[in-house]
Formats: C-alpha cells, structure tokens, sequence
C-alpha cells in the first residue's frame, strides 16, 4: 500500500465517506493543474527575482520572520515575494507580494503550478512535497528546530538544496533526522530567533495577557495528531501534572497569589479532541489562529515571557539563546520513549533546567522563577554554545548575504 493510500484510508476511517470522497476529488484537480502547469511553464525562464516563501502553520516560523525581513528593509522593491497559505484573502498584500493558494481547486492550483515552476528561491520550513523542482532553482530548507526527537521515516533531503543547521555540532543530527546529505548542510542561525531580542508588543497584543508580575510559557510538543501517535499518555489539560480540573483551578490559585500568567501554547499538530480547554483568571490557551487574529508571532511571544516550560520539543534550544530559565516536563518520557523517542541517548544531558515529573515539581518551578533563583546558568551556557553558532539577532541579515539577494534585478 503506498503511503499516499495509507493516508486516504486514515482519513476514511477518522473523517468519514464525505471528507474521503472529498480528497480524492481534490486530488484529481491537483494532478490535472499539475500537468497543465507542467506543459504551459516549465519552459518558461526563471524569474530571478521571485521568492517563495511557505510555513507549515500559515504565515509564521522563520519564513514569515525572513519575509518581513525583507520588507523592513524594502528588498520588495526589487524582489516579487510569492506566499503558499491556505486562504489568500486572510491578508494583505504589500506591493510586489502575492498571496496565493496551497489549496486544490483546479484554477488556484494551476496559479500555484506557475509561480512553482517560475520561481527562483525558495524558503520552507517543512519541504517535502517540492520535488519537481527545475535547473536553476533553489530551495532552502529552513526548516523549525534542531532535532532531538527521533527522525522521521523517510529521507526528505531530495525535497530541497540546501538546509539550515544551527552549528557544526548539530550536523549529524540534521543529517540523520531528515536524510540530508553532509553538501547540503549550511550552518546559519534560524531567522525566527532574531524575534526573540526585539520587542514585538506581543502581551500587549493578546488580550488580557497584560499586567502580571512575571510570564511563563508552557509549550509541549505534540503527542497525538490526527494521522499518527508519537505517546499513548493523554495530557486532558495540556499540561504534564495536571490530571483534573480541581488540579487546574488548585494550580491557578498559586499563580493568582503571586499574579503570574501561565500560557499554554498548543502545537498546531495536536488532536484536539483530547483536550479540556478551560480559561482561568491566570490560565490561558493560545492556539496558532489566535496568534494571527492579534498579529502576534510566536518568538515575539517567545522572547517576552520570563519563564519557558515544554517536554520534548526543542523550541527550548532556540530559548537559550536569552538566558532565562527552562523547566522541563517529563512526567511522560517513559511512554514518549516507548512511542517516538529521541535521537540519541544522552537526551537528558542536553536538558539544562529543573526536571519536573508531577504538580510538586511543578509548583516549585513556578516558585522559584517567581522569587528569581536560577541554578542553570552555566548548564544552558553548555548547550547553548554547543547547539547554537550564532547567538545574536543577525539571522535575517547573515541569510539574505547568503542568498546575494543584494544581485538581484529589478521586477520586470
């Protein structure tokens, strides 16, 4: 059974006959544009001065930190920047930018299929369908943290040119993550770190996330997804400890007692129907659309909160970049291991913060970011400097020279 079935066939069981008959119809659309696109563009010339840009989540992670980059510092007089986003009509397009649809309707699907097939660069931060690419085109991937979880199971490295690692160090891990190949590693910091040091206004965006002494942000990784199960152990609040809503209400009472916020990101690949979302006086929930409903990026968010808590996912890499302190989550990691696992053995030994396993470990960690002791200084200096090249705000700008977007031509 190919995989592209096997997916199918999920989607029959979960969703039902009608979102089953739906894909395969979108399907069919794709594949007529594709070989419509095909015949009418490839033989065109490369726009040299067309940029694609696509996240994961609709515009954010590095690609969105990069392209507004660019604008900043006006590089769309001289560039046309094309976005891949699930509903153009969501925003609002600068000159020399275009919002067009990933969707699979036949006509939104042949605009796709031009600016593919036209397109000189490309920036992704989750490559793997782009394997059609033509001569003279380039692909970066830029990809969204440095891997400590167990890789996936397919190579990837034919999807793009060229990706991101965060230093010399971390290489291997790249490598036998996604399959890159050791000619396609280029060692640049990633462009959504520069956000973590620039003052984005991000609680005073979101509403009623203003006023409180101090800030954690509490950011897990996935578990269960809709297609796949990486932990059999259900987290019913999001949150490793917390096991009931007497629990949750318990623990929003110490943080009222000290008026701190406690923000639970939810990643945008979790299955939702686990989850009791319950929004106390000082819990709350955020979820990818509410960040762009306040035009909030996550590393603005990021970078303001005084405290970052998660289990195995590696946004705490980036974190350590600002030297706050970071707690880790892993009342689970027997089941996480028994699921997805991780790259390498030593995982705990690239964990530099508290290890917490239940609500004691919790509320203490709350206690001493609020009363400021910090025992891990020098442990996060060991991984930060091991896992991180570069450490300052400059990773737009080292990318763009990279890129010698500086050569380009004028639109024409």
């Amino acid at each position: 059974m190919t995989e592209r079935m096997g997916r199918l066939l999920t989607v029959l069981h979960r969703k039902g006959l009608g979102s089953f008959l739906y894909r395969i119809g979108s399907a069919c659309g794709r594949y007529t544009a594709k070989a419509v696109g095909s015949l009418l563009f490839r033989k065109l010339p490369i726009k040299e001065n067309y940029i694609v840009f696509e996240s994961e989540g609709d515009f954010c992670d590095s690609a969105r930190a990069f392209y507004e980059y660019l604008l900043v510092h006006n590089y769309h007089e001289r560039y046309r920047l094309i976005w891949i986003v699930k509903e153009p009509k969501q925003y609002c397009a600068p000159p020399n930018v275009r919002f067009i649809s990933r969707q699979k309707q036949f006509f939104s699907s042949v605009c796709f299929f031009y600016y593919v097939l036209v397109s000189k660069y490309f920036i992704f931060t989750h490559p793997s369908w782009f394997t059609y690419r033509r001569e003279g085109q380039l692909v970066v991937n830029i990809w969204h943290g440095i891997p400590i979880k167990d890789g996936i199971s397919k190579d990837l490295s034919a999807a793009f040119d060229v990706i991101f690692c965060s230093s010399e160090n971390t290489r291997p891990w790249f490598n036998k993550f996604c399959g890159a190949k050791e000619e396609q590693d280029i060692v640049l910091g990633y462009p959504r770190n520069d956000l973590l040091f620039q003052s984005g206004h991000a609680l005073e965006k979101l509403p009623g996330c203003g006023g409180y002494q101090k800030v954690i942000i509490c950011m897990p990784t996935y578990k269960q997804t809709e297609n796949w199960v990486d932990s059999e152990k259900v987290l019913p609040f999001y949150i490793q400890g917390i096991e009931s809503r007497q629990q949750l209400e318990e623990f929003n009472d110490v943080l009222a007692q000290m008026n701190m916020l406690f923000l639970v990101k939810i990643h945008h690949l979790q299955d939702l129907s686990f989850l009791n979302e319950v929004e106390l006086s000082h819990i709350r929930y955020l979820k990818d659309a509410d960040l762009l409903h306040c035009d909030v990026q996550l590393y603005h968010l990021l970078g303001e909160a005084d405290a970052l808590l998660t289990d195995y996912s590696s946004v705490y890499l980036d974190y350590l970049l600002i030297d706050r302190p970071v707690g880790f989550l892993l009342g689970d990691i027997d089941t996480y291991i028994a699921g997805r696992g991780f790259l390498f053995d030593d995982y705990l030994s690239y964990m530099p913060g508290a290890k917490l396993y239940d609500y004691a470990d919790l509320v203490a960690f709350v206690h001493e970011v609020q009363s400021g002791i910090d025992q891990y200084s020098a442990d996060r200096k060991r991984v930060r400097d091991f896992t991180n090249f570069y450490q300052d705000n400059n990773n737009c700008q080292r990318f763009a020279q990279w890129l010698g977007l500086q050569e380009s031509p004028e639109i024409g």
